[in-house]
This record gives C-alpha cells, structure tokens and sequence, in this order.
C-alpha cells in the first residue's frame, strides 16, 4: 500500500488514452495490483448506479439472454442485475485469467504471467469502460446516436492492448501474442453478454 499513489494512478488512466506503449511499459514494471483496483470500483460504481437508474425508472434492456431464456420479465432483470453485476464482473476477469493460463499453456508460452495479465486487462477494461460508459450514457440521453459508432473502437483497444501486453511480457511474436488477446477477449465479453447483456 505504500508505494501506492492515486496521481500515479490517474495518470496511468490518463496514458491508457494517450501514450499506451509508455502505459505497457510501466505497468509491466509495476508491482503494485492496486492501480488496477481504483479503475474496478468506479467503473463497478457507476454501472451500479446505472443498473439501480435502470430498475427504478423500468427501462427495458437492450437484451437480456438470460432473461429470455428464463422467461423473467426486464424489470425483474433489472434488480437482479444490481446485486449479480458486481459478481459477474470479478469472475469474468477469473474466467479471463483462466482461458489464458490455459492458453498459454497450450501454446508452451511459459513466460505469460497469469496474475499479471488478468491485472493488466483489469485496468485497461475499466479504464477505457469508464470512457465507453459516458459516450453510451450520451449517445442514450442526449440522442447523439453517432457516439454508439465508438464501441467497435473500443472492441479494438481492448485486443490491441493485451495482445502488446503478452509480446511484451513473455517476448513472443505479435501472431501469438494476438491469438492468445483474441481468445482470452472474446471468452471474456461472451461470459458478460450471457448474464449481463
């Protein structure tokens, strides 16, 4: 905790928007996991808030799979998601770090750091989540429809930075390191599509 600093912290936030190959570079080097954690809680904050917004003003979901599936109505949905996202968002980066352990394995990549790189994507998905959860919230409010053009932006950042993070990390050709982003990525927003649309 006590190498630990919030303005270092929010100036890695800063860099994942500016600078990422200087962001790779220093959180490779960076010991403490915390600086993963500030992003996790405002971006579970927020959601939250959002979810609770969702209940009490009974929006209805843009789709649900698991509610479909189980015939519950969106409003009913809508609660169960304020008590089941902050779950799902943990596992998620559980099930993260388990498709790359196991990946990598596969592929004898043994110098990927699991624990490493399941902190890593934790800072990059929150961070650029919070920007991604402003430009929704915009794009929904104040009808600016054009903003929902950035989530395949977002899609890309969220390939692009692990993919440089494994090359990096284990010294590994692009084309390895990209699959091992791919599969890990794609499991990881599959697993939040099925319980959280």
């Amino acid at each position: 905790m006590k190498d630990y600093s919030i303005k270092k912290n929010l100036s890695y936030m800063a860099m994942a928007f500016s600078r990422p190959r200087q962001l790779v570079d220093a959180l490779l080097k960076e010991t403490s996991f915390l600086y993963s954690i500030f992003p996790l809680i405002l971006f579970t904050i927020l959601f939250e808030i959002s979810y609770v917004l969702d209940y009490l003003s009974e929006t209805s979901g843009f789709f649900h799979i698991i509610a479909d599936v189980l015939e519950i109505p969106d409003a009913q949905y809508n609660l169960y998601q304020i008590f089941l996202f902050p779950i799902v968002h943990i596992v998620d980066f559980l099930v993260f770090g388990g498709v790359i352990y196991a990946l990598s394995r596969f592929l004898r990549l043994y110098k990927v750091n699991t624990i490493k790189s399941v902190f890593f994507f934790m800072f990059i998905w929150n961070t650029i989540g919070l920007l991604g959860f402003i430009t929704e919230n915009l794009a929904a409010w104040w009808k600016l429809e054009f903003l929902l053009y950035a989530q395949p932006i977002y899609l890309m950042i969220y390939l692009l930075y692990p993919m440089e993070f494994f090359h990096k990390q284990a010294e590994i050709t692009r084309r390895k390191s990209l699959v091992l982003s791919v599969a890990s990525v794609v499991v990881f927003i599959s697993f939040r599509m099925i319980f959280l649309g």
